[in-house]
């Protein structure tokens, strides 16, 4: 998963163009966790994206039985967000919205599918996200998360290492295990 941080001029990096490719231009190159890439952006400043192994985005490692052997996430270095074919979009029913913490890659992709395929509304708190998205009645972009963002109707997307196994609700989760649920086809 890349996330998206602050343009750092003194860090050596290779350069890539905003676009409705970026993550996939960036995903073709020999990825190392906490990889960094400048992005040159025609709608705003310019920022980076830096690599996070999925692996790194999960709760520790001493967390899993000794039989289960990394790698304990899928990758997914190639995907396709608008192929409904590779989505598992049966995910979404019953949900009526999707909240999300923090811009990056996968709450980035995932706006996409849900503003596509569903009827779903999004919120979300950072501006930004119009960089990589069209202007949309149903994505709001807001100063606070709903207060709703834990109702068994809202897929919430938060910053925090979640998989739903801690208090049985499988529609809050990590960015990580929300690209998983909807993208698991494409991995496989």
């Amino acid at each position: 998963m890349f996330k998206i941080e602050k343009f750092n001029p003194d860090a050596e990096a290779k350069s890539l163009k905003l676009s409705k490719m970026l993550f996939h231009e960036a995903l073709k190159e020999d990825l190392e966790s906490k990889m960094r890439f400048h992005v040159i952006n025609d709608k705003g400043e310019n920022f980076d994206i830096v690599y996070w192994d999925n692996d790194d985005d999960l709760e520790p490692s001493d967390a899993y039985p000794k039989y289960v052997k990394p790698p304990y996430m899928v990758k997914y270095l190639n995907y396709d967000e608008t192929d409904r074919n590779t989505l598992y979009l049966d995910y979404f029913n019953g949900l009526n919205s999707c909240v999300f913490d923090e811009l990056n890659e996968y709450s980035i992709v995932l706006t996409s599918v849900i503003l596509s395929f569903t009827e779903m509304d999004v919120y979300c708190p950072d501006e930004r996200i119009y960089w990589f998205v069209e202007e949309n009645p149903r994505l709001h972009i807001v100063k606070e998360l709903p207060e709703n963002r834990f109702e068994k109707d809202v897929f919430y997307i938060q910053e925090e290492r979640r998989c739903g196994l801690e208090d049985n609700n499988f529609n809050r989760l990590s960015p990580t295990y929300a690209f998983h649920n909807i993208s698991f086809y494409s991995g496989c």
